[in-house]
């Protein structure tokens, strides 16, 4: 469970401050007495990171690999990797970085959490 969660506290670090950033320009641009603002700020921030996690998840399975692929470096033969090594070489990647998206999903349900109850004292 320590290693799903609690694998890196950077990615939280700017998970947090990517929310109080959002909160704090769009409650700027807007009144900073009104609750709905808050509301408003935490669910953008929440949605945006969800979204930033779904598309992590795809890029984590593979999702991505093709569009990668044309970036590859070539070898020490010159030659660019066949698209199927490529992919391997990625998979064992992940391998050893798993679960970098969780810290998306964590953030973006706590801010959308947290939106959902500031609408009941807005309501």
């Amino acid at each position: 469970m320590k290693e799903i969660f609690f694998h890196s506290w950077p990615r939280y670090l700017s998970c947090l401050i990517y929310g109080i950033l959002i909160l704090v320009v769009y409650n700027c641009l807007r009144n900073w007495v009104d609750l709905v603002n808050y509301m408003d700020a935490l669910f953008i921030a929440g949605f945006s990171l969800l979204c930033i996690g779904g598309l992590s998840i795809v890029n984590y399975f593979g999702g991505f690999d093709i569009y990668t692929y044309m970036f590859a470096k070539r070898g020490a033969n010159g030659q660019k990797p066949s698209l199927y090594e490529y992919s391997m070489d990625k998979k064992e990647q992940r391998k050893k970085q798993k679960f970098k998206f969780i810290p998306y999903l964590v953030f973006a349900a706590f801010y959308i959490i947290i939106s959902g109850i500031l609408m009941f004292f807005v309501l």
